[in-house]
């Protein structure tokens, strides 16, 4: 019988924790983006993603699930921070996302912003 102990390096299994919300795709979440700029920066120039990210500054991360379904916005759980309380790290979660989105989201980022943990396999 032969033991693997190392590293698995075929594997194609993705999985995330944020703190966030879940909008429904990726072109739900360039609808709702607060900045029309950004919006249309995004549509002119065929950016990806990251690179809206950091023009907002905003210090929020993504997730897309499979086939594009699901988007994932908020912050990876392991960047909370050791001096901080997790209702600090919710809150500042909460206000980034008010800063990014329309104000048609503001309810929901109340309602809705929850911890998140996904995984599914990619292939």
């Amino acid at each position: 019988m032969k033991f693997r102990f190392g590293f698995v390096s075929n594997s194609s299994t993705t999985s995330f924790c944020i703190y966030g919300i879940v909008l429904a795709n990726t072109e739900d979440f360039l609808e709702k983006l607060a900045d029309k700029d950004l919006r249309d920066f995004y549509n002119s120039n065929n950016e990806d993603l990251d690179k809206l990210f950091n023009l907002t500054r905003s210090g929020l991360t993504y997730h897309i699930g499979p086939e594009g379904e699901g988007f994932y916005i908020g912050k990876d759980m392991d960047q909370i921070k050791d001096e901080e309380t997790f209702g600090e790290f919710k809150n500042k979660i909460k206000e980034s996302l008010k800063l990014l989105l329309n104000e048609d989201c503001q309810e929901a980022i109340e309602k809705e912003c929850s911890i998140h943990e996904e995984a599914w396999r990619d292939g």
